[in-house]
């Protein structure tokens, strides 16, 4: 379902996308607040606003964005308004955390494949590699091949999105060696333990030592029983943050 806004002007454009077995698995064509399991961005403006992400199913949905910010409507009325798109990222990523890749897909395209408009395919094949789509992969080249324009471009295009989260260095030694690195992963969420060092500069120099500690401690205590009982870093990650 293609809720198209007004995408001739800078409009945000929605598709909802359902995949089940049969169509009576599918109740409704809308994706109602809270159900979807994957968000492909490819307009990061969109992709962070509040309708996109009221969607996500928070304990699990993954995500996968473009970096490159396009223009909405309000840059015709003010010149001067800007759009940050770190500021984007950080939004998705307080939601998301790790599970939330961003990569620069036009640029990538137009360098290794001539053209920005195979940025989407190449998003879509990024979130095929991250699981968020459960089709085979016969499946997604048969799509494309069933779609008939530009098969071979398209298989392509997804094909080095699947590359670009699997390997993103072999990604960058395809480019040029006369062209500038290409944003393939550089804002993805930082690790544990950068988190809580982070936190440990931040309470030290708010409070002191003594309260730098107690919370170290205590996250320090939390990693080691998630790890004992087998778990993710999900739980002291969570900890950690509040």
């Amino acid at each position: 379902l293609d809720i198209t806004g007004l995408a001739q002007k800078y409009g945000a454009v929605h598709s909802h996308i359902k995949i089940a077995r049969t169509p009576e698995d599918m109740a409704a064509t809308r994706i109602a607040t809270g159900e979807a399991d994957a968000l492909i961005g490819c307009d990061l403006v969109v992709a962070a606003g509040d309708e996109a992400i009221g969607k996500l199913a928070l304990d699990h949905a993954v995500a996968v964005t473009d970096t490159t910010v396009v223009p909405t409507s309000e840059f015709s009325r003010n010149p001067d308004w800007a759009l940050s798109a770190d500021e984007q990222l950080q939004r998705l990523t307080r939601v998301l955390g790790d599970r939330l890749r961003s990569l620069d897909a036009q640029g990538l395209a137009l360098k290794l494949l001539g053209d920005t408009v195979y940025a989407n395919m190449l998003l879509v094949g990024a979130a095929w590699q991250q699981g968020a789509l459960p089709l085979s992969l016969d499946a997604m080249h048969r799509a494309i091949a069933l779609n008939g324009v530009k098969v071979a471009e398209n298989r392509r295009a997804f094909d080095l999105g699947r590359l670009v989260y699997a390997d993103p260095a072999a990604v960058q030694r395809l480019l040029p060696q006369d062209t500038a690195p290409v944003d393939l992963d550089s804002r993805r969420a930082p690790s544990l333990d950068a988190v809580i060092a982070r936190r440990v500069d931040l309470l030290t120099a708010h409070s002191g030592p003594a309260l730098a500690r107690r919370y170290l401690d205590r996250i320090t205590r939390l990693r080691e029983a998630a790890k004992l009982a087998g778990l993710t870093e999900d739980l002291p990650r969570a900890a950690a943050h509040g």
